[in-house]
């Protein structure tokens, strides 16, 4: 008699709990439509506040300097339009005639290409490097226009004070740097321009990892690296590492199919950072790259 009764009971209040979930249940689906709603815009609202600092991450002291590697430099102090004062790097090359100017990418500053500086030097070029403003010891904050206006002079220190002829300047933008350097080649009359796993714009990068988020209209920063190579008048050298998680090799692949001839694509293996690493593929890519279409 006591188990009947209790699963008498069970069968009376049962519907009644079922009524009172019921009720609650609109309350609480629309406090977890409420909060995701604001997590969701409290997201928006930090992509697009901090996006700066996503995309430049600059450091003030040098992990290498190029003596490190048994080169000999020059440390050059230069100034953007706007009195900006800049810092650079240049290695001359026994006998050169060809000179890169490099862009760098957008973490660290000049002293992480020390090594990549050997392998350009040893191609027969002389190389100069820059750091953006904010970067390193070069002064101000980095910004879209204000890496622009730093590449532009850059540029403009070569031809103006080491006499160096458009059509022995090449130009080269790593990650960040792509964009500035493929302006650059718009701008003005490079021989070449080498493309090192960079991105086609800023948004279509940050999509990779914030697809969830409307960023084409958050976007402040744009950099359309893509826009630029397709009205390149120059010999095109895309690099791009198939392993690279930072920026996907479909990046590096869209340039090359947007850059018009003549082009070429060297495709490389190993992270973002260090794919060039990889036995003797970036220096054998480069060295034909620039036998075939920028030597004469």
């Amino acid at each position: 008699m006591q188990q009947a009764g209790s699963v008498l009971k069970r069968a009376i209040n049962g519907p009644k709990n079922a009524s009172k979930f019921r009720r609650y249940t609109p309350k609480v689906l629309l406090i977890f439509a409420l909060s995701f709603m604001l997590l969701y815009l409290t997201f928006c609202v930090v992509f697009t506040v901090f996006q700066e600092r996503f995309i430049y991450t600059p450091y003030d002291g040098y992990d290498t300097v190029p003596s490190d590697f048994g080169l000999e430099y020059e440390t050059i102090l230069f100034e953007a339009e706007d009195g900006t004062d800049l810092v650079g790097w240049y290695v001359a090359a026994d006998n050169a005639t060809y000179t890169v100017l490099a862009c760098h990418g957008n973490r660290g500053n000049i002293g992480r290409y020390t090594e990549r500086m050997t392998i350009w030097n040893e191609l027969g070029l002389n190389v100069f490097v820059f750091d953006y403003r904010g970067y390193g010891e070069s002064s101000g904050s980095p910004s879209e226009d204000g890496t622009h206006m730093d590449a532009e002079a850059a540029y403009q220190y070569l031809l103006r004070n080491r006499g160096v002829q458009e059509d022995h300047l090449i130009v080269l933008g790593r990650s960040l740097g792509g964009p500035m350097g493929a302006k650059l080649a718009v701008d003005h009359d490079p021989c070449a321009l080498i493309l090192e796993s960079t991105f086609t714009s800023y948004p279509e990068a940050a999509k990779d990892w914030a697809g969830f988020l409307p960023v084409d209209a958050l976007a402040r920063i744009h950099y359309p690296t893509i826009d630029y190579v397709q009205d390149v008048d120059c010999p095109v050298l895309v690099v791009h590492s198939k392993d690279d998680v930072v920026i996907d090799e479909e990046h590096g692949r869209k340039l090359y199919d947007a850059a018009p001839e003549p082009k070429e694509f060297v495709l490389l293996e190993g992270d973002h950072g260090y794919g060039y690493r990889k036995g003797e593929v970036y220096s054998d890519g480069l060295d034909s790259f620039l036998t075939v279409h920028v030597y004469q």
